[in-house]
Protein backbone atom coordinates (compact mmCIF):
# COMPACT_ATOMS: atom_id res chain seq x y z
CA UNK A 1 0.00 0.00 0.00
CA UNK A 2 1.66 3.51 -0.91
CA UNK A 3 3.00 5.65 1.98
CA UNK A 4 3.36 2.15 4.04
CA UNK A 5 -0.23 2.36 4.64
CA UNK A 6 -2.29 -0.58 5.02
CA UNK A 7 -6.04 -0.44 4.10
CA UNK A 8 -7.57 -0.61 7.44
CA UNK A 9 -5.62 2.84 8.06
CA UNK A 10 -6.97 4.59 4.74
CA UNK A 11 -10.44 3.77 5.65
CA UNK A 12 -10.29 4.85 9.29
CA UNK A 13 -8.61 8.25 7.77
CA UNK A 14 -11.48 8.59 5.07
CA UNK A 15 -13.79 8.47 8.02
CA UNK A 16 -12.15 10.93 10.14
CA UNK A 17 -12.52 13.35 7.22
CA UNK A 18 -16.12 12.48 6.92
CA UNK A 19 -17.00 13.21 10.33
CA UNK A 20 -14.61 16.71 10.22
CA UNK A 21 -16.32 18.02 7.53
CA UNK A 22 -20.04 16.91 8.76
CA UNK A 23 -19.20 18.94 11.77
CA UNK A 24 -17.91 21.89 10.15
CA UNK A 25 -20.95 21.78 7.79
CA UNK A 26 -23.67 21.63 10.88
CA UNK A 27 -21.94 25.03 12.60
CA UNK A 28 -22.22 26.77 9.16
CA UNK A 29 -25.67 25.57 8.99
CA UNK A 30 -27.16 25.81 12.92
CA UNK A 31 -24.57 29.26 13.70
CA UNK A 32 -24.74 31.33 11.03
CA UNK A 33 -22.54 34.51 11.09
CA UNK A 34 -24.62 38.05 10.97
CA UNK A 35 -23.10 38.11 7.35
CA UNK A 36 -24.86 35.21 6.26
CA UNK A 37 -28.62 36.75 7.36
CA UNK A 38 -30.61 38.95 4.92
CA UNK A 39 -31.00 42.58 5.42
CA UNK A 40 -33.28 43.48 7.78
CA UNK A 41 -34.86 46.54 5.26
CA UNK A 42 -34.95 45.50 1.94
CA UNK A 43 -33.72 48.31 -0.80
CA UNK A 44 -37.40 49.68 -0.90
CA UNK A 45 -37.49 49.63 2.90
CA UNK A 46 -39.76 46.37 3.57
CA UNK A 47 -39.16 45.34 7.11
CA UNK A 48 -38.02 41.41 6.44
CA UNK A 49 -37.10 39.94 10.09
CA UNK A 50 -39.27 37.32 9.73
CA UNK A 51 -37.22 35.18 7.64
CA UNK A 52 -36.36 31.62 8.47
CA UNK A 53 -32.83 32.39 8.80
CA UNK A 54 -32.85 34.83 11.82
CA UNK A 55 -35.84 32.93 13.60
CA UNK A 56 -32.76 29.91 13.42
CA UNK A 57 -30.41 32.31 15.10
CA UNK A 58 -32.27 33.95 17.61
CA UNK A 59 -33.38 30.02 18.66
CA UNK A 60 -29.62 29.04 18.85
CA UNK A 61 -28.29 32.14 20.73
CA UNK A 62 -30.93 31.47 23.21
CA UNK A 63 -31.54 35.24 23.01
CA UNK A 64 -34.85 36.73 23.17
CA UNK A 65 -36.64 37.69 20.34
CA UNK A 66 -38.34 41.16 20.37
CA UNK A 67 -41.36 41.33 19.38
CA UNK A 68 -41.75 42.14 15.71
CA UNK A 69 -44.61 44.62 15.69
CA UNK A 70 -45.73 47.09 18.43
CA UNK A 71 -49.33 46.84 19.70
CA UNK A 72 -49.73 50.08 21.85
CA UNK A 73 -47.89 53.03 23.07
CA UNK A 74 -46.99 51.74 26.38
CA UNK A 75 -45.12 48.76 24.92
CA UNK A 76 -42.68 51.26 23.30
CA UNK A 77 -41.99 53.11 26.41
CA UNK A 78 -41.36 49.88 28.21
CA UNK A 79 -38.33 48.19 25.82
CA UNK A 80 -36.38 51.33 25.45
CA UNK A 81 -36.25 52.02 29.04
CA UNK A 82 -36.43 47.85 29.99
CA UNK A 83 -33.28 46.66 27.58
CA UNK A 84 -33.62 43.19 27.28
CA UNK A 85 -29.90 42.30 27.33
CA UNK A 86 -27.02 44.00 29.76
CA UNK A 87 -23.11 45.21 29.49
CA UNK A 88 -20.66 44.57 32.68
CA UNK A 89 -18.99 47.59 32.84
CA UNK A 90 -20.50 51.24 31.49
CA UNK A 91 -18.53 54.81 31.34
CA UNK A 92 -20.11 57.80 30.89
CA UNK A 93 -17.09 59.85 28.60
CA UNK A 94 -16.97 63.54 28.76
CA UNK A 95 -19.98 66.22 29.74
CA UNK A 96 -19.10 67.39 33.03
CA UNK A 97 -16.26 65.85 34.38
CA UNK A 98 -14.39 68.15 31.33
CA UNK A 99 -17.09 71.00 32.18
CA UNK A 100 -19.44 70.45 29.50
CA UNK A 101 -23.59 69.41 29.76
CA UNK A 102 -23.15 66.28 27.49
CA UNK A 103 -21.29 63.09 27.94
CA UNK A 104 -22.03 59.55 26.01
CA UNK A 105 -22.44 56.54 27.27
CA UNK A 106 -20.25 53.54 26.33
CA UNK A 107 -19.74 49.71 27.04
CA UNK A 108 -16.42 48.77 28.11
CA UNK A 109 -16.78 45.20 28.25
CA UNK A 110 -13.50 43.57 27.23
CA UNK A 111 -15.20 41.52 24.38
CA UNK A 112 -15.43 44.65 22.81
CA UNK A 113 -11.92 45.52 22.76
CA UNK A 114 -13.15 49.01 22.44
CA UNK A 115 -9.36 49.77 24.00
CA UNK A 116 -7.53 48.72 21.89
CA UNK A 117 -5.26 50.68 20.05
CA UNK A 118 -6.18 52.05 16.87
CA UNK A 119 -9.73 51.69 17.75
CA UNK A 120 -11.98 53.22 14.96
CA UNK A 121 -14.91 55.82 16.18
CA UNK A 122 -17.07 58.00 14.04
CA UNK A 123 -19.86 60.28 15.12
CA UNK A 124 -22.39 62.19 13.44
CA UNK A 125 -24.27 65.31 14.81
CA UNK A 126 -22.81 64.44 18.08
CA UNK A 127 -19.53 67.20 18.44
CA UNK A 128 -18.80 67.11 22.33
CA UNK A 129 -15.37 67.82 22.51
CA UNK A 130 -14.52 65.99 25.92
CA UNK A 131 -16.16 62.81 24.76
CA UNK A 132 -13.75 63.49 22.02
CA UNK A 133 -11.06 63.68 23.93
CA UNK A 134 -11.79 61.07 26.18
CA UNK A 135 -12.02 58.27 23.25
CA UNK A 136 -8.96 59.57 21.86
CA UNK A 137 -7.08 58.66 25.25
CA UNK A 138 -8.19 55.53 25.37
CA UNK A 139 -6.26 55.08 22.19
CA UNK A 140 -8.96 55.39 19.37
CA UNK A 141 -9.15 57.17 16.18
CA UNK A 142 -11.81 59.69 16.24
CA UNK A 143 -13.89 61.24 13.55
CA UNK A 144 -16.54 63.93 14.04
CA UNK A 145 -19.31 65.06 11.12
CA UNK A 146 -21.19 68.06 12.55
CA UNK A 147 -22.30 70.17 9.23
CA UNK A 148 -23.41 72.63 11.59
CA UNK A 149 -19.80 73.56 12.32
CA UNK A 150 -18.58 77.25 11.55
CA UNK A 151 -14.86 75.97 10.53
CA UNK A 152 -14.26 73.65 7.64
CA UNK A 153 -12.84 70.51 7.79
CA UNK A 154 -10.02 69.93 9.53
CA UNK A 155 -7.64 68.01 12.28
CA UNK A 156 -8.05 68.95 15.68
CA UNK A 157 -5.54 66.71 17.07
CA UNK A 158 -3.41 63.60 16.23
CA UNK A 159 -6.46 61.14 16.68
CA UNK A 160 -9.15 63.34 15.84
CA UNK A 161 -10.79 65.23 12.84
CA UNK A 162 -13.73 66.73 11.83
CA UNK A 163 -15.82 67.47 8.38
CA UNK A 164 -18.99 69.19 7.33
CA UNK A 165 -20.59 66.04 6.30
CA UNK A 166 -24.38 65.51 6.80
CA UNK A 167 -25.51 61.90 7.44
CA UNK A 168 -27.46 61.32 4.01
CA UNK A 169 -31.28 60.20 5.43
CA UNK A 170 -34.20 62.42 3.88
CA UNK A 171 -31.98 64.32 1.33
CA UNK A 172 -35.12 66.46 1.44
CA UNK A 173 -33.91 68.00 5.12
CA UNK A 174 -30.72 68.90 3.55
CA UNK A 175 -29.95 72.46 2.97
CA UNK A 176 -28.05 74.22 0.16
CA UNK A 177 -24.60 73.31 0.10
CA UNK A 178 -24.19 70.77 2.28
CA UNK A 179 -22.31 67.37 1.70
CA UNK A 180 -24.43 64.88 2.36
CA UNK A 181 -22.73 60.85 2.27
CA UNK A 182 -24.25 57.55 3.36
CA UNK A 183 -22.29 55.74 6.00
CA UNK A 184 -20.90 53.67 3.25
CA UNK A 185 -20.10 56.39 0.90
CA UNK A 186 -18.52 58.09 4.27
CA UNK A 187 -16.33 54.86 5.00
CA UNK A 188 -15.14 54.58 1.21
CA UNK A 189 -14.06 58.14 1.58
CA UNK A 190 -11.92 57.48 4.28
CA UNK A 191 -10.75 54.07 3.16
CA UNK A 192 -12.44 52.39 6.29
CA UNK A 193 -14.86 50.14 4.51
CA UNK A 194 -12.81 46.71 5.40
CA UNK A 195 -12.06 48.13 8.72
CA UNK A 196 -13.81 47.28 11.79
CA UNK A 197 -16.06 50.33 13.08
CA UNK A 198 -16.09 50.31 17.28
CA UNK A 199 -18.17 52.79 18.19
CA UNK A 200 -20.93 54.51 15.87
CA UNK A 201 -22.65 57.43 17.51
CA UNK A 202 -25.66 58.60 16.13
CA UNK A 203 -27.45 61.92 16.73
CA UNK A 204 -30.85 61.56 15.39
CA UNK A 205 -33.44 63.94 14.89
CA UNK A 206 -36.85 63.44 12.80
CA UNK A 207 -35.90 63.94 9.65
CA UNK A 208 -32.16 61.64 10.33
CA UNK A 209 -33.86 58.47 11.41
CA UNK A 210 -34.06 57.42 7.45
CA UNK A 211 -30.28 56.80 7.86
CA UNK A 212 -30.56 54.20 10.22
CA UNK A 213 -33.13 52.20 8.03
CA UNK A 214 -30.35 52.55 5.06
CA UNK A 215 -28.08 51.17 7.05
CA UNK A 216 -29.19 48.07 7.75
CA UNK A 217 -30.72 48.12 4.25
CA UNK A 218 -27.61 47.79 2.79
CA UNK A 219 -25.95 45.78 6.15
CA UNK A 220 -23.15 48.42 6.34
CA UNK A 221 -23.79 47.73 10.27
CA UNK A 222 -22.20 44.38 10.13
CA UNK A 223 -19.02 45.35 10.90
CA UNK A 224 -20.50 48.04 13.90
CA UNK A 225 -19.16 46.46 16.92
CA UNK A 226 -21.25 49.30 19.31
CA UNK A 227 -23.72 51.76 18.49
CA UNK A 228 -24.86 54.62 20.38
CA UNK A 229 -28.25 56.36 19.34
CA UNK A 230 -29.38 59.66 20.78
CA UNK A 231 -33.56 59.51 20.14
CA UNK A 232 -35.84 62.58 19.23
CA UNK A 233 -38.97 61.30 19.88
CA UNK A 234 -41.19 64.15 20.09
CA UNK A 235 -44.71 62.94 19.90
CA UNK A 236 -46.72 64.28 22.84
CA UNK A 237 -48.11 67.06 21.01
CA UNK A 238 -49.77 63.80 18.09
CA UNK A 239 -53.02 62.91 18.64
CA UNK A 240 -53.26 59.41 19.76
CA UNK A 241 -53.37 57.73 16.68
CA UNK A 242 -50.95 59.14 15.01
CA UNK A 243 -48.59 58.99 18.19
CA UNK A 244 -49.30 55.38 17.76
CA UNK A 245 -47.98 55.11 14.25
CA UNK A 246 -44.68 57.19 14.83
CA UNK A 247 -43.61 55.20 17.81
CA UNK A 248 -44.43 51.80 15.76
CA UNK A 249 -42.34 53.46 12.96
CA UNK A 250 -39.53 54.40 15.11
CA UNK A 251 -39.98 51.04 17.35
CA UNK A 252 -39.74 48.88 13.78
CA UNK A 253 -36.63 50.31 13.54
CA UNK A 254 -34.84 49.79 16.46
CA UNK A 255 -36.32 46.44 16.91
CA UNK A 256 -34.60 45.96 13.21
CA UNK A 257 -31.23 46.74 14.88
CA UNK A 258 -31.91 43.98 17.20
CA UNK A 259 -32.64 41.43 14.77
CA UNK A 260 -29.63 42.62 12.81
CA UNK A 261 -27.19 41.41 15.37
CA UNK A 262 -27.20 44.63 17.68
CA UNK A 263 -28.42 44.18 21.46
CA UNK A 264 -30.13 47.07 23.16
CA UNK A 265 -28.25 47.21 26.64
CA UNK A 266 -28.36 50.62 27.86
CA UNK A 267 -30.88 53.11 27.86
CA UNK A 268 -30.78 56.36 29.11
CA UNK A 269 -33.28 59.39 29.79
CA UNK A 270 -31.83 62.81 28.51
CA UNK A 271 -33.77 64.65 31.43
CA UNK A 272 -30.67 67.31 31.38
CA UNK A 273 -31.78 68.83 27.89
CA UNK A 274 -36.04 67.93 27.84
CA UNK A 275 -38.33 67.68 29.88
CA UNK A 276 -40.69 64.55 30.45
CA UNK A 277 -43.88 64.55 30.84
CA UNK A 278 -47.20 62.07 31.11
CA UNK A 279 -49.52 60.93 27.98
CA UNK A 280 -52.91 59.67 28.02
CA UNK A 281 -51.84 56.23 27.20
CA UNK A 282 -50.06 55.43 30.18
CA UNK A 283 -51.71 56.43 32.84
CA UNK A 284 -51.47 59.66 35.52
CA UNK A 285 -47.96 58.26 37.43
CA UNK A 286 -45.67 57.52 34.47
CA UNK A 287 -43.80 59.99 32.65
CA UNK A 288 -41.41 59.74 29.36
CA UNK A 289 -39.17 62.15 28.07
CA UNK A 290 -38.38 63.48 24.37
CA UNK A 291 -34.68 61.87 24.26
CA UNK A 292 -33.22 58.70 25.30
CA UNK A 293 -29.38 57.66 24.53
CA UNK A 294 -29.57 54.17 23.87
CA UNK A 295 -26.42 52.09 23.39
CA UNK A 296 -26.41 48.80 21.28
CA UNK A 297 -23.55 46.12 21.22
CA UNK A 298 -22.74 43.02 18.59
CA UNK A 299 -22.09 40.08 20.89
Amino acid sequence: MAFGMSKRSWTRVAKNVSIIAGILFLMMVIAPTHHDRTPIFSEDGKFQVTSPEMVKHFKMSKWKMPPHELLDVKAFYDYIENPPSSCGAYAYLGGRACHEIEDHMVCLDPSLGLDHDNCLVYSFGASSKSFEKAMTNLGCNVYMFDPASHRADHRRSDRSWLYRIRLAGNDSAALPGDKVMTLDEVLYAFGHRSRQLDFLLLDLDGEEWPALRRMMSTRVLDDVRQLGVQTVLDVEELAPRQRLERLRQLYQVLVGLEHSGLRLVSSRRQVEQVSCHGLPELGDERKVCSMYELVFVRR
